[in-house]
């Protein structure tokens, strides 16, 4: 894939974002990574959210680590706080995440499963947290001699307390590596809430430096 078809690609996300809805919600990443041992990583992820009418909807921040166990597996865990803009009031709350990642390569593909399991609960909560299961397939496409990578992912949310699943989300977007510690992203994400039958389109940006 060359630089132009990249460039038709990432207008493709903007366009489709554009004609599906007159006001994505737009979604700001950043991704600082530090490498503890060879296997064992330290991540730090803020993240600002802005609603379909530019106005703050949600931002938090989130520190883990992600553990290798083998070439093919890895593990993490991690801890959230979050804020989100609601109508009365301002909601606060916390996340406890744990990951397991199987990981498969074939010729210039990156397949990745990711299985995550949340507990999470307001900060007003009385009730026992809440727990959820989300399942996410990723592709991700090596172009040889090329800094930019496409990828494509599909997630689905599962309410373990409600034994339904209640949110998908599938999601098209670019990375482009600046350095080889820094990177850019863009990508279209298309979100369907089942239980309640809406749906959000969302344009994002990310950021990502290994330190």
């Amino acid at each position: 894939m060359t630089k132009k078809e990249i460039s038709l690609f990432v207008l493709l996300l903007l366009s489709t974002a554009t004609f599906a809805q007159e006001k994505p919600a737009m979604w700001f990443e950043l991704e600082f990574k530090k490498e503890v041992t060879s296997k064992l990583d330290f991540e730090l992820v803020p993240e600002y959210r802005l609603s379909p009418e530019l106005e703050w909807d949600e931002y938090f921040i989130e520190a883990g680590i992600q553990y290798e166990l083998f070439k093919f597996l890895k593990v993490g865990g991690a801890y959230r706080f979050y804020q989100e803009n609601k109508k009365k009031n301002d909601e606060t709350g916390h996340r406890y995440i744990f990951d397991v990642k199987p990981e498969l390569e074939i010729d210039r593909f990156e397949l990745q499963w990711r299985i995550r399991y949340i507990s999470y609960f307001k900060s007003e909560d009385v009730e026992e947290p809440k727990p959820y299961l989300r399942y996410r397939l990723k592709v991700k496409y090596n172009i040889k001699k090329s800094d930019f990578e496409p990828y494509v992912h599909i997630e689905t949310y599962q309410d373990l307390n409600k034994d339904d699943f209640t949110k998908i989300r599938y999601t098209g977007g670019v990375n482009y590596e600046i350095t080889n510690r820094q990177s850019v992203s863009l990508f279209y994400r298309y979100q369907d809430f089942w239980e309640k039958e809406e749906v959000l389109h969302i344009v994002g940006f990310g950021y990502s430096l290994e330190l």
